[in-house]
């Protein structure tokens, strides 16, 4: 009969013969080879990731040149933006405020109760907006120029243009990037805030 310490030998013996260091090599091998192949797809991922963002900005700005409705707007590099804060021109991942909301208190040039209606005009220079100030049935409004980075009230033969909400709800973009409120156009397309 063996002894235990045959049996322990005899089984130990048994276990290094059955790892072969060839099996060792080989397993190593795969799991470097598939390392490899892990790291060039995350890298033709982050590839066509970051070139498809770019074509998408090639196209935007392909597509801005034909934007002739409100609903094109959509898809322009200006975008307005309204939240619980202000209204605020978003362009190219950066926010800028046109018009800070204040709940209470008296309000001045750049404050408003609520905004009403606020669009793009088709080359994304300008954004319209029709903000309510102290009366709930009636809004004023205003242009914000991007490239100026400046907010013009609207005038027609030198008084700030306000209206009834139904009327701004209605006030849409023309093709020559004048705004029409109400049955009154812009008298031209650089200077969108005076309007007859």
């Amino acid at each position: 009969m063996p002894t235990k310490k045959a049996a322990l030998t005899k089984k130990t013996t048994v276990k290094k013969a059955a790892i072969k260091p060839a099996a060792v090599s080989k397993a190593v091998d795969h799991s470097h080879a598939m390392l490899v192949a892990l790291a060039y797809l995350i890298g033709f991922v982050t590839a066509y990731i970051a070139f498809a963002v770019n074509d998408g900005t090639q196209v935007i700005a392909e597509k801005k040149d034909r934007l002739v409705t409100q609903e094109a707007v959509a898809y322009s590099a200006v975008r307005a933006v309204t939240t619980e804060e202000g209204l605020f021109a978003a362009t190219n991942g950066h926010q800028r405020v046109i018009s800070a909301q204040l709940s209470e208190g008296e309000l001045s040039f750049g404050y408003h109760r609520t905004i009403q209606t606020a669009s793009v005009s088709p080359d994304c220079t300008f954004i319209h907006y029709c903000a309510v100030m102290d009366d709930a049935n009636s809004c004023q409004h205003f242009i914000y120029s991007t490239e100026e980075d400046k907010v013009y009230p609207v005038v027609s033969s030198g008084s700030f243009v306000t209206t009834s909400i139904s009327v701004a709800d209605d006030s849409i973009w023309t093709n020559d990037n004048g705004v029409s409120i109400g049955g009154q156009t812009s008298v031209g397309p650089d200077k969108p805030w005076e309007v007859e």
